[in-house]
């Protein structure tokens, strides 16, 4: 009995720490800040468009896992700790393609008037 209050006591600390920092702190927090500055446009697109895919599936798997009893324990420890690195790398991706002024993807746009 000692030992599993031992082993939890540190878990607990650990997922209540987590819960404390705000979302968008913990987001830049897990981001490389400069990660993706030596990018140019076209790899920035590219990696723009893999991140957000991996974030819609993290976040598929998370409202899934939501629904059963334990949902939020298993989002926890799986789950959100890499959706949070998405978000975070979607931000700095945003702010590359800004810096480097990459045309925008709009939903939109048509694309048409590109060469």
């Amino acid at each position: 009995m000692r030992r599993l209050r031992a082993a939890t006591v540190p878990l607990a600390l650990w997922l209540s720490g987590c819960a404390g920092m705000t979302e968008s702190a913990t987001e830049t927090f897990l981001a490389a800040p400069g990660k993706y500055d030596l990018y140019d446009c076209r790899n920035i697109e590219a990696e723009l468009k893999s991140v957000q895919g991996r974030e819609l599936e993290l976040r598929h798997l998370m409202e899934r896992a939501a629904q059963s009893s334990g949902g939020d324990l298993v989002n926890a420890i799986a789950y959100r700790s890499e959706y949070l690195r998405a978000r975070g790398d979607l931000t700095l991706l945003n702010e590359a393609a800004a810096k480097k002024n990459c045309a925008a993807e709009s939903r939109w746009s048509s694309q048409r008037a590109q060469w």
